[in-house]
């Protein structure tokens, strides 16, 4: 069975970003396709966490299968805290962005169907190729 084309409905964006941690200009991590991309909804947090001007170089670089804003909220709750999520994404059912604001849903245009993986569930990942993205937000 074909799993359903990442689109505007079903997914969110993946980014490549550098991270300033705790304000030490030297500690810098950096995150791109190959080293675990942020989600776009955990950049807010990030932001929140780090200072706004510690999390730069933002571009999306891929869609990834989205969940409910809650369950989303669920999950950047295990991974930063309940408390830091909840003070960006207030509520049972919060409002959240899915897409890097001024990016295309999908810059590739590709839209071409997944296949399911026979044995995992993990979720469906597109990444960009470096020609289609531009400049960072």
């Amino acid at each position: 069975m074909d799993a359903p084309e990442l689109n505007e409905r079903n997914a969110m964006h993946l980014c490549a970003c550098k991270i300033v941690v705790g304000g030490d200009p030297g500690t810098v991590v950096v995150r791109e396709a190959n080293s675990n991309p942020v989600p776009w909804p955990d950049i807010l947090v990030l932001q929140s966490l780090h200072g706004e001007d510690a999390i730069y170089d933002i571009k999306p670089i891929g869609l990834t299968e989205r969940n409910t804003s809650f369950m989303e909220k669920q999950r950047m709750a295990s991974i930063y805290g309940y408390e830091e999520v909840d003070a960006v994404y207030a509520g049972r059912s919060p409002s959240m962005e899915w897409f890097a604001p001024g990016w295309p849903v999908d810059p590739t245009g590709t839209g071409v169907n997944k296949r399911e993986a026979e044995r995992s569930k993990a979720p469906k990942v597109k990444l960009f190729a470096p020609e289609d993205v531009e400049e960072p937000v």
